[in-house]
Parts: C-alpha cells; sequence; structure tokens
C-alpha cells in the first residue's frame, strides 16, 4: 500500500511539474516531447498537440492578433486550459447554428405550406423536340405545360417560383424557374401555361430530364412569390444554408 501511495505522489508531482513549464519558440519541441512521455492524462496530452497545431496554424495562415493564438510564453498547463475552452466555445458555437438552422427550416417550411395552400401547379405536358437547323433551333428543346390554380379567396396577379424535377424515387433531376403574370387568376379558377428551355447536351441534368417521359416526372412546384389583385403579396425566402430540402 506505501508503494503504490508513493508511486502516485510522484505520478501527481510529474504532471504538476510538467503543466508548469513554459513554452516558448525555441523549446516548444522539446515541451511537447516532455508532455508525450510524462504521466499526463492521454485528453490533455491531445488537447496539447491540439493546441500546437492551433497555433501552428494561426502562423500559416497570417491571422490578425486578435484572431491568431500563441502558445509562447505560456505555461503547459495554461495551453491546455485554454484549449478546453476553445473547444468548450465551439461546440457551443455549432449548437447555436444547428438550432438557428433548425429555427429557419421549420419557419421555412411552414410559409412554404401557407403558400401552397394559396396557388397550386401542375404539370401537365412534356414534349421534347430535337434541333432543327432549318428551323433555327439549333439546340434540342422541351415545351412544357402547367396548369396554375388560385386555391386562396383572392385574385391572383402574379405566380413566380421553382418547378423541381425528380424521378420516380423523388431524387432530383432538374430545377427550372416559372415565374407567371399573364393574366388574373379569379379564385377557384385555372390557368395554362407554357414554357419551353434548351437543352444543353454536355450537361447531365439535361439529358437526364430529356430521357424521361412525362408518366416518369415527378413534380413539385416551390412557390417563393404570389401577387394578389388587391397588391397583397406572400413572400417565401428560402434560407441560403438550406440546400437539402
Amino acid at each position: 500500500m506505501l508503494g503504490l501511495a508513493v508511486f502516485a505522489l510522484a505520478a501527481m508531482s510529474s504532471c504538476t511539474s510538467v503543466k508548469r513549464l513554459v513554452v516558448t519558440e525555441d523549446n516548444k519541441q522539446k515541451v511537447a516531447e516532455r508532455v508525450g512521455s510524462s504521466s499526463l492524462p492521454s485528453e490533455d496530452k491531445l488537447v496539447f498537440a491540439t493546441a500546437l497545431v492551433r497555433a501552428e496554424m494561426s502562423k500559416s495562415f497570417n491571422l490578425a492578433p486578435e484572431n491568431a493564438y500563441t502558445i509562447s510564453g505560456k505555461s503547459v498547463g495554461q495551453i491546455i486550459r485554454e484549449q478546453k475552452e476553445y473547444a468548450a466555445l465551439l461546440e457551443a458555437q455549432e449548437l447555436a447554428r444547428q438550432q438557428a438552422e433548425a429555427e429557419a427550416r421549420a419557419a421555412f417550411e411552414q410559409a412554404l405550406q401557407e403558400a401552397r395552400s394559396m396557388v397550386s401547379v401542375t404539370l401537365l405536358n412534356k414534349k421534347n423536340y430535337d434541333a432543327n437547323i432549318w428551323a433555327g433551333n439549333y439546340s434540342p428543346y422541351v415545351n412544357l405545360a402547367f396548369e396554375i390554380e388560385n386555391l386562396s379567396e383572392k385574385p391572383i396577379r402574379g405566380v413566380k417560383g421553382m418547378c423541381k424535377f425528380l424521378d420516380i424515387f423523388k431524387t432530383p433531376i432538374k430545377q427550372i424557374g416559372l415565374s407567371y403574370d399573364d393574366e388574373t387568376i379569379p379564385p377557384g379558377e385555372k390557368r395554362v401555361y407554357y414554357g419551353s428551355f434548351e437543352i444543353n447536351e454536355f450537361i447531365d441534368e439535361d439529358k437526364a430530364f430529356w430521357s424521361k417521359d412525362l408518366e416518369d416526372v415527378v413534380f413539385e412546384f416551390e412557390p417563393s412569390h404570389i401577387i394578389f389583385d388587391d397588391g397583397g403579396e406572400v413572400i417565401v425566402e428560402r434560407p441560403y444554408d438550406i440546400s437539402s430540402l
């Protein structure tokens, strides 16, 4: 028992003495070796090594003094403590970012559902046309027909949003914008809108969309702006960091 107690005291003394070592630019390598061979907990050794890397990166990227991190003139114990505090700060910032993103996503989803309750866009037809230089069509193109229905209680003057084309497994194929302001759509009524776009045979998503028949395309419309005849508007703003919706 006495031997174990003496060993424990010696280990504690070794940890304390290592933590008191002051790091400089000249001795940092030797100090790192001392820390690595010491009886410090493995976690503290890793934290110290991480702090060294952080300091070197600060120098490599020429960070401004207020953003740079230096270990010169600090004890091993201070460096370990500061690195743990820095890690805790980063973790808190990441949690805050995730919470803000979740709140933005929820707000976006709610606004999107409200807009979709006011207007509906359906893909009616898709027809491919080959290039025909004699007709002035130098690239193949696709004609699309959409049905726009006013589900609200007010006349709609214009609709803007994103058309999303997916395969039967809901894998995205292509997206195009839609902007309709041809004529006012009374409540409960529908209008047909025709659009077309050229196919770039060097773009995979264009080739994939060209190859799909209408029955093999799942269509979704994401309204971003609805303008009513009385001047009222509904605007759905997609947060820039939400890319998976």
